[in-house]
């Protein structure tokens, strides 16, 4: 049995070691997977200074820049499914989760449930060193996630969280939303709606005693209005990869999700703004949002961009959007052609401007029906040379060799009518 603590880091210089060595020494042989988000004060050195220790039980993926606690744990997730895990586990560096509660969630997970979440209010409160008005927004936070959702989880923003393999491989990780704590919220949400068992574990959660919390009022603001989404959205399965057809739509996943990174990078540039805030941007704007809603009350999403900016990131979105169906339609007419080759078809999805793509497509853009090809369709383009040349007295008596049936046609279609004739000829 395979077991991963996934760790997310951003200055955490003072804890890593310490709740490094405090989780590798317990009996049940967890491995760790640290996620460092280009810590300035050098935790990814210490990590990497300790892996020869630990050997093949410690990992780190080192990222550009604060990605956000959500987007960490998704790329652990990930990580861990390709690596083979069975159960893996949420857990905070500064050791406000205790790594002894480790054999505790593990246990509840091997007993039966699917996910286990050491639980701050499943059994009273039990929160050490915190100030008063933080126990009480974190306590009424879940209580407000319970009477919006409908769920019965007494902690629901915690981040001391086991999942077995089979929720992770359920969850379509590419449709989880929030980035930052509300990303807690979306994923035992999105659980408990995929009809999984969930258990709470009763844990003390103790304030830091080193480093600096990540905390911020933005975050609150994202799980606020997140839970009332939540509330609408439909949740599905991530279809099972060995099936055929869904392992073209998941490669078709993977495809949206390398052009949404290009095309964000690109709009970035344009509008003067850094990536994650523009993919904030799109997000909201997927959500239903509308441009003075974001630039007035979302300004801990968008990095307080103004009216013009959000205006201008939702022109650019609906351009890329457009050309993404647009690269659709040209895909098919080519396909349907009998044209399609996969050098073609990765030409085509992986252009970025509407101009070369529309040169791309132009020798397999079907040619515009005019009257005089719809004359030559029917076989009346003989009957058209002989009046263009006047040699026919009578064009009527003429019009008549060229009537649906007539043996002249010579398996052209013909016209309806002599009149029909007479018209599509001229």
């Amino acid at each position: 049995m395979k077991n991963l603590v996934i760790i997310p880091t951003y200055n955490e210089v003072e804890n890593v070691e310490k709740i490094i060595r405090a989780v590798l020494a317990l009996p049940e042989g967890f491995e760790i997977l640290i996620i460092d988000d280009g810590s300035p004060d050098g935790t990814a050195s210490v990590v990497k200074g300790l892996q020869g220790e630990f050997a093949s039980r410690l990992h780190i993926i080192e990222r550009s820049g604060k990605l956000g606690l959500g987007t960490a744990y998704l790329t652990g997730f990930r990580w861990a499914l390709e690596k083979d895990y069975d159960y893996v586990f949420e857990m905070d560096a500064d050791f406000s989760h205790a790594p002894s509660d480790l054999p505790r969630l593990l246990k509840a997970c091997t007993d039966g449930a699917d996910m286990a979440i050491g639980s701050r209010y499943c059994n009273g409160v039990s929160v050490v060193n915190w100030p008063i008005g933080r126990i009480l927004i974190s306590y009424f936070a879940s209580v407000y996630v319970r009477k919006v959702l409908g769920f019965r989880i007494f902690d629901s923003t915690a981040g001391f969280i086991c999942y077995s393999r089979k929720v992770l491989e359920t969850i379509d990780l590419d449709e989880v939303r929030m980035k930052g704590y509300g990303f807690q919220i979306e994923m035992k949400y999105t659980t408990y709606k995929l009809g999984f068992k969930i258990a709470e574990v009763p844990v003390i959660f103790v304030n830091r005693k080193e480093g600096t919390s990540k905390m911020s009022g933005g975050i609150f603001g994202e799980a606020f209005w997140g839970v009332i989404k939540l509330r609408f959205r439909k949740f599905g399965r991530r279809p099972a990869a060995e099936e055929p057809g869904n392992l073209r739509q998941r490669c078709l996943c993977r495809y949206r999700k390398q052009m949404k990174e290009i095309y964000l990078k690109q709009i970035a540039a344009t509008v003067g703004a850094k990536v994650w805030q523009v993919e904030n941007c799109a997000d909201l704007f997927a959500d239903g949002d509308t441009i003075p809603f974001i630039s007035r009350y979302r300004k801990e999403k968008t990095g307080g961009m103004d009216d013009a900016t959000v205006a201008e990131v939702k022109h650019w979105v609906d351009v890329y959007e457009e050309m993404e169906k647009r690269k659709g339609t040209i895909l098919k007419t080519i396909e349907e052609a009998g044209a399609l080759s996969d050098e073609l078809r990765e030409k085509i999805e992986e252009c970025v401007d509407a101009v070369e793509l529309e040169d791309i497509y132009l020798p397999w853009r079907p040619k515009r029906r005019t009257k005089a090809t719809a004359a030559k369709e029917l076989g009346l383009e003989p009957l058209a040379d002989l009046m263009w040349n006047l040699r026919t007295r009578d064009p009527g008596q003429s019009a008549r060799a060229f009537v649906s049936g007539s043996p002249s046609l010579q398996g052209k279609p013909g016209a309806e009518s002599v009149e029909k004739a007479l018209a599509g000829a001229r």
